[in-house]
């Protein structure tokens, strides 16, 4: 297990690299996961019932159990609910 140090050197590293790849994606590229829907769509939060706005760092922190969805620094609009349920189906 890393300790929280390198889990955060870890984490800067991959939040530099999701974010060069997604700097030169297609906004008309579709989301398999999502049928009908676009990167641009879904960057925009067109038809998302909850978004989680922050750093991507904090939302790896979130994803990965890290960082409590209550947290201050956590900018959720729309469903909290649906949020907390996702997040408790799903493995990072």
């Amino acid at each position: 297990m890393l300790d929280f140090d390198r889990y955060f050197l870890e984490f800067e590293a991959e939040t530099s690299r999701l974010a060069g790849l997604a700097h030169d994606l297609d906004a008309r590229q579709p989301i398999p996961t999502c049928p009908g829907w676009t990167l641009g769509e879904a960057s925009a939060g067109g038809r998302a019932q909850v978004t989680v706005r922050q750093p991507a760092l904090h939302l790896l922190l979130l994803l990965n159990r890290r960082l409590p969805v209550g947290a201050a620094d956590v900018d959720i609009t729309g469903r909290r609910e649906l949020l907390e349920h996702w997040l408790s189906n799903s493995r990072f």
